[in-house]
């Protein structure tokens, strides 16, 4: 089965979801990213998954979060792209054929997004991209030979997902395409998210 990396930050007050906390506080953005945490948390529980985890020197209280996950480990410093890329490393070297990324701010990334990645990845997919609103992704999946994703310059700006078409198209990659969905950046996005998930 090719595994999940989870990209989480530690849940500590300040350090997640600022731009809600600048408008809203640190309190409420600290219980939204919770929740978040423990939607992703929820959704990656029938699969073999491993912890990223950023903010501090041990996972703490990602440990009682995540409780099915197979590992944890601190992502390097570095841009997002040298990040995820070591993290994918980690995985191959563990006699992996792929891997795939998601962060923690799409509450709207389920079990049929995961199997469909997988399927694609087992079959003829180098590259599997789940488009982001807001012009970068919430999910990516590769084999080794698609590294060269990472190489992206445009981290969280819009550019970015169009940034890494060109890449995936100058190397030559077969890519497969997930819906497109959206991450939650704001307290709207989040009261829109919290609307569908009670209706």
């Amino acid at each position: 089965m090719i595994p999940l990396i989870v990209f989480a930050k530690a849940p500590i007050p300040g350090l997640a979801k600022t731009r809600i906390a600048a408008a809203y506080g640190t309190e409420i953005a600290d219980r939204i990213y919770r929740e978040l945490l423990a939607a992703t948390a929820k959704a990656v529980s029938g699969f073999p998954h491993h912890v990223a985890f950023t903010g501090d020197v041990s996972p703490g209280e990602l440990v009682q979060i995540f409780p099915d996950a197979q590992s944890f480990f601190p992502q390097i410093s570095g841009t997002l792209g040298e990040r995820m890329h070591n993290a994918f490393i980690r995985m191959y070297k563990q006699n992996n054929r792929a891997a795939i990324a998601i962060g923690c701010d799409c509450p709207y990334l389920a079990e049929q997004h995961f199997r469909q990645a997988i399927h694609y990845l087992q079959n003829d997919a180098e590259v599997v991209i789940a488009p982001a609103m807001d012009g970068g992704y919430t999910l990516i999946g590769c084999r080794p030979q698609a590294l060269p994703v990472f190489l992206a310059q445009g981290w969280g700006k819009p550019e970015l997902f169009h940034e890494t078409l060109e890449i995936i198209q100058n190397h030559k990659l077969h890519l497969k395409l997930l819906p497109e969905l959206t991450d939650i950046d704001t307290f709207k996005d989040y009261l829109q998210w919290h609307k569908q998930d009670h209706k």
